[in-house]
């Protein structure tokens, strides 16, 4: 499993489509769907502006995640 840590994220769908990864201490700003069609995401400590950002997630893990108002329709069509 990769680890990303401390980051902030402004493009568009910053981690589509990545699997196995451990994310903590990131904010993700500006985009969309920063983790769309991606699966077994352990997130903590993450801080999210953009919006639909886990739409299409397999098996996530998510302690302490933080939904700005402007992350609208944070979690659809996710298991």
């Amino acid at each position: 499993m990769s680890v990303i840590s401390n980051r902030r994220y402004t493009e568009e769908r910053a981690l589509f489509g990545e699997h196995g990864l451990e994310v903590a201490g990131c904010v993700f700003e500006t985009g969309e769907s920063p983790f769309k069609h991606s699966s077994d995401l352990i997130l903590s400590d993450v801080t999210v502006l953009s919006k639909y950002p886990l739409w299409y997630v397999n098996r996530v893990s998510a302690d302490r995640i933080l939904f700005e108002e402007t992350a609208r329709a944070g979690i659809w069509y996710s298991e």
